[in-house]
């Protein structure tokens, strides 16, 4: 590791094994909690709709994509806990409301039911 100028008046950041190392202090690196999100989609009506689409963003504008299973199931893995999401569904000849929500917490109940 280089020394660091005692006169170096700009701040300096190093990352070193999962380290923060500023201006002469360590600070621990703080990581989010990976939690599941999971649900189903259904029809107007009530019937679980198949081979939908549901796509999570995040507040930087990344993308991820699943689709619902035989029974309208869906599953999102590996989902940063204390983030802001947006949740949309697309589906030809539906319409649905995105929901947007914080996870801080693994969530089973995030349903969407299409428009009538």
């Amino acid at each position: 590791m280089k020394k660091i100028k005692s006169g170096l008046r700009k701040k300096l950041t190093v990352r070193l094994l999962g380290v923060f190392f500023v201006c002469g202090m360590f600070l621990a690196a703080t990581t989010a909690a990976n939690v599941l999100v999971s649900s189903k989609v259904m029809a107007a009506t009530g019937e679980s709709l198949a081979n939908a689409e549901v796509v999570l963003t995040d507040s930087l504008g990344n993308s991820r994509r699943v689709r619902t299973s035989s029974f309208g199931f869906y599953r999102f893995t590996e989902i940063a806990s204390g983030q802001l999401y947006v949740f949309e569904v697309r589906k030809k000849r539906c319409q649905f409301n995105p929901q947007i929500i914080t996870i801080n917490e693994e969530i089973s109940e995030l349903n969407f039911t299409a428009e009538p």
